[in-house]
């Protein structure tokens, strides 16, 4: 018995405060700096106009701005995920078409959502189905596009230059 007491003992004694092995202190982790804030996506030409309009004010009455070259602001509904060759501006209700120019420059696939600063001239077109099957193949979100009725005036806007405000 006292056999085993010892070796009890022994145990405890082993395994008190005093047998812990020291930890060294971990070094100290300074959490990342905050990135900084991304600029605006810029796509095209410079701008040329200074004052902007909403896109909601575009849409209340297009017909008004057709020919004209113009600044419009408002939220990316969708992009051509293809080549971004176009995109649909949106006041949540009401959408049109921009189309850049030529093609001669695109914008980012990814840019569904941003908010965009758009310079181009409005025109006014007659829909056609074949073209609003294509925009619809190209699309993220194809039920946004127009439905084509033959006949029927569409409004776009011609871009010349984009900019793109993401967050």
């Amino acid at each position: 018995m006292v056999g085993r007491i010892l070796v009890v003992s022994a145990l405890l004694i082993g395994c008190g405060a005093n047998s812990e092995p020291e930890v060294a202190a971990a070094p100290e982790v300074k959490a990342p700096e905050a990135a900084p804030a991304a600029g605006p996506e810029h796509f095209g030409a410079p701008f040329a106009v200074t004052e902007s309009i909403q896109a909601a004010a575009l849409l209340d009455d297009p017909a008004a701005q057709v020919g004209k070259t113009i600044k419009v602001e408002g939220r990316v509904a969708d992009v051509c995920q293809k080549a971004g060759c176009w995109m649909v501006i949106s006041d949540e209700n009401r959408t049109m078409r921009v189309l850049m120019k030529d093609h001669e420059f695109s914008v980012a696939k990814d840019g569904t959502g941003a908010w965009a600063t758009i310079e181009g001239t409005v025109v006014e077109k007659a829909n056609d189905k074949a073209e609003a099957e294509h925009y619809a193949s190209e699309a993220a979100k194809p039920e946004l596009g127009p439905e084509a009725t033959a006949g029927e005036k569409k409004f776009e806007l011609v871009a010349t230059a984009v900019e793109l405000k993401r967050g």
